[in-house]
Protein backbone atom coordinates (compact mmCIF):
# COMPACT_ATOMS: atom_id res chain seq x y z
CA UNK A 1 0.00 0.00 0.00
CA UNK A 2 1.18 3.53 -0.80
CA UNK A 3 2.42 5.59 2.15
CA UNK A 4 2.86 8.91 0.37
CA UNK A 5 2.23 10.65 -2.91
CA UNK A 6 4.53 13.06 -4.72
CA UNK A 7 3.00 16.20 -6.21
CA UNK A 8 4.60 18.21 -8.97
CA UNK A 9 3.72 21.91 -9.21
CA UNK A 10 4.58 24.46 -11.86
CA UNK A 11 4.28 28.07 -10.69
CA UNK A 12 2.07 26.93 -7.77
CA UNK A 13 -0.33 24.96 -10.02
CA UNK A 14 -0.64 21.20 -9.58
CA UNK A 15 0.48 19.51 -12.78
CA UNK A 16 0.96 15.86 -11.83
CA UNK A 17 1.06 13.33 -9.02
CA UNK A 18 3.11 10.14 -8.59
CA UNK A 19 3.33 7.29 -6.14
CA UNK A 20 7.03 6.76 -6.91
CA UNK A 21 9.58 9.35 -5.80
CA UNK A 22 12.18 8.40 -8.42
CA UNK A 23 9.73 8.83 -11.30
CA UNK A 24 8.48 12.11 -9.83
CA UNK A 25 12.05 13.40 -9.56
CA UNK A 26 12.78 12.48 -13.19
CA UNK A 27 9.60 14.20 -14.36
CA UNK A 28 10.54 17.32 -12.38
CA UNK A 29 13.89 17.43 -14.18
CA UNK A 30 12.23 17.08 -17.60
CA UNK A 31 9.66 19.75 -16.80
CA UNK A 32 12.37 22.14 -15.59
CA UNK A 33 14.40 21.56 -18.78
CA UNK A 34 11.33 22.39 -20.90
CA UNK A 35 10.38 25.41 -18.75
CA UNK A 36 13.59 26.87 -17.31
CA UNK A 37 12.00 30.14 -16.16
CA UNK A 38 9.13 28.48 -14.27
CA UNK A 39 9.21 27.48 -10.62
CA UNK A 40 8.96 23.70 -10.51
CA UNK A 41 8.48 22.05 -7.12
CA UNK A 42 8.08 18.51 -5.90
CA UNK A 43 6.53 17.80 -2.51
CA UNK A 44 5.20 14.74 -0.77
CA UNK A 45 2.13 14.23 1.35
CA UNK A 46 1.53 11.12 3.39
CA UNK A 47 -1.65 9.21 2.61
CA UNK A 48 -2.77 9.61 6.23
CA UNK A 49 -2.50 13.41 5.98
CA UNK A 50 -3.89 13.78 2.47
CA UNK A 51 -7.41 14.56 3.67
CA UNK A 52 -5.98 17.81 5.15
CA UNK A 53 -5.12 18.96 1.62
CA UNK A 54 -8.39 19.02 -0.35
CA UNK A 55 -6.89 20.19 -3.66
CA UNK A 56 -4.19 17.53 -3.65
CA UNK A 57 -6.68 14.89 -2.48
CA UNK A 58 -9.06 15.65 -5.36
CA UNK A 59 -6.17 15.79 -7.84
CA UNK A 60 -4.89 12.37 -6.77
CA UNK A 61 -8.39 10.92 -6.80
CA UNK A 62 -9.03 12.20 -10.34
CA UNK A 63 -5.88 10.41 -11.49
CA UNK A 64 -6.87 7.13 -9.87
CA UNK A 65 -4.10 7.02 -7.27
CA UNK A 66 -6.50 6.66 -4.36
CA UNK A 67 -8.42 3.71 -5.79
CA UNK A 68 -8.32 0.73 -3.49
Amino acid sequence: MKKELWFLTQDDELVDVYDDRDIATEERIYLKEDNPLDTIRLHSIGIAELSNYPDEYEFAQERGLLDE
